[in-house]
């Protein structure tokens, strides 16, 4: 098992379980050159392998390996990472599921880390005999880098809030308008963890849990320069920029919130006003969610409507308006307007070719719309009109289909037809409808795809809607780990099983 203080642990499941047999394999690897207490050390290892197993979707890899008189193993699994220092931070109920083992590393292993990475999480754990069970000292830390002048150019030019984080994330200085952009005062700020500081602000900002989790990610990847948009709770738009960079042989980190212009905030506002109310419609379950390029100016073309047609049809409509930033975002809402409008006076054949013809004469050469409608015909009977977008999925049993009936896009001038292809909506059927920025998130080499989305729908697809696109969101951006270059939208429409009372109310005879 021993290769020259090196092992790779490879029956890890039989290790988590058979604590004997993991001592003998540490035995074995540490060959007796080791003084330090094997049993105490054994202990955090099976404890890690045990967090790993069944709380971080199964184990990728176990290594251990001699550095002269340490110990260093690490253990990797596929969870997604999380803040562990609430685990560590006291000592939990030791029969409890959870907190125990993090807790306990934390307690016996010299140094301890958690690292999340693109394929999930590792603990490393660091053992030194004599010192098992006492947290390793700090080092001395290196002063701060000059870039005082790079702080005050940014809060001259912009009004920015800015500060320095050090390698251990913790917060060493701070400039500008940190009260007014984050709601803090200085005191606040300074000396604090990076990481900590983040999970108190993320309640200060629209969707909190993709603020956290998009500014984890950044954290954990110390090479990565990374530009989000984040919406606060009144409305402000804020930019926050994040650059590694290296100082006197130290590795920092320059962050900024950047106050984002006001007119760009007005027409944000508008466009996020103008976003239709998820309706209360009997039978069914609708959630959806919408972003806009991150890298834009917070507004974009996608879209998604929901029509309630005076014969009682109901039409949940997805569309992609080309372009990006203002004008995308004007024509989206004028695209609804009169959707909606011709969807009122005409079927839904009809009302597809008014918008196609309107568009072509007032659409700027080389742009165009996409759309999916789904329309509910009756209880369970719908029909799928696709102009040019990306198909949508329909999720049975375990099973994921794509709809049919491609047409063509709208506003291109060129002859089209929009079939209408039928299907059945049965109880607990997953309708999902989006746009292009989902399947496209990622790199060029690397994207999310059609493939992964519907393993992924296939995976999520028990989650109540709301669940649904806010799980399926979170899972494309942590795969993109850059801001996505694209506006997307996420639609779903669960079919509900009728009522119990409800169908014996149908039974009595009349």
């Amino acid at each position: 098992m021993a290769i020259h203080g090196r092992a790779e642990i490879s029956d890890v499941a039989t290790l988590a379980r058979d604590v004997a047999s993991a001592r003998d394999q540490l035995q074995a690897l540490l060959e007796g050159r080791w003084p330090g207490d094997v049993d105490l050390a054994l202990i955090a290892v099976h404890e890690a392998l045990i967090n790993a197993d069944r709380h971080g979707a199964g184990i990728r890899h176990a290594t251990a390996r001699l550095e002269g008189d340490r110990v260093v193993v690490e253990i990797a699994d596929y969870g997604a990472g999380f803040d562990h220092r609430g685990y560590v931070a006291s000592q939990p109920d030791l029969l409890a599921e959870r907190g125990r083992g993090l807790w306990v590393i934390h307690q016996i292993a010299c140094q301890f880390e958690l690292v999340h990475e693109a394929e999930g999480s590792r603990v490393v754990m660091v053992f030194t005999p004599g010192t098992l069970g006492v947290q390793a000292p700090e080092p001395d830390r290196p002063p701060l880098p000059d870039v005082d002048a790079v702080a005050q150019s940014l809060i001259r030019a912009f009004g920015a809030a800015v500060a320095i984080v050090d390698r251990n994330l913790v917060i060493r200085a701070a400039w500008g308008d940190v009260e007014g952009l984050l709601g803090l005062t200085m005191e606040d700020v300074l000396e604090r963890d990076a990481r900590g500081l983040t999970a108190e602000l993320k309640t200060r900002f629209q969707d909190p849990q993709r603020y956290e989790q998009r500014i984890l990610d950044v954290y954990a990847q110390p090479d990565q320069v990374s530009e989000d948009v984040f919406v606060r709770r009144d409305g402000r738009i804020v930019r926050r920029h994040s650059v590694p960079f290296t100082s006197r042989g130290q590795h920092w980190r320059l962050i900024s919130y950047i106050p984002v212009a006001e007119q760009t905030q007005v027409v944000a506002a508008v466009q996020r006003s103008l976003l239709p109310d998820l309706p209360e419609w009997d039978g069914l379950e609708v959630a959806a969610i919408y972003h806009p390029a991150e890298a834009s100016s917070f507004v974009g073309g996608d879209f998604y409507d929901f029509i309630q047609l005076t014969s009682g049809a109901r039409c949940v409509v997805v569309g992609d308006v080309s372009g990006r930033g203002p004008a995308a975002a004007a024509t989206s809402t004028h695209v609804r307007a009169y959707l909606r409008a011709a969807l009122r006076s005409h079927g839904v054949t009809a009302a597809v070719a008014d918008l196609d013809a309107t568009l072509e004469h007032e659409l700027p050469a080389e742009h165009f719309v996409t759309l999916a409608m789904c329309t509910q015909e009756s209880a369970g009977v719908w029909t799928h009109t696709n102009c040019g977008h990306v198909p949508a999925l329909l999720l049975r049993d375990g099973a994921v289909k794509e709809l049919g009936g491609r047409g063509g896009a709208l506003g291109i001038a060129l002859p089209a037809e929009w079939p209408r292809e039928p299907f059945v909506l049965q109880p607990d059927d997953v309708l999902l409808l989006y746009t292009d920025g989902i399947v496209d998130a990622g790199r060029r080499e690397r994207r999310y795809g059609a493939e992964r989305l519907a393993d992924s729908l296939r995976e999520l697809g028990g989650l109540p809607p709301r669940e649904l696109v806010r799980a399926l969101d979170e899972r494309v951006h942590s795969f993109a780990a850059n801001p996505l270059a694209d506006d997307h939208v996420l639609v779903a429409v669960r079919r509900t099983r009728p009522r119990p009372e409800l169908d014996d109310q149908r039974e009595e005879p009349t």
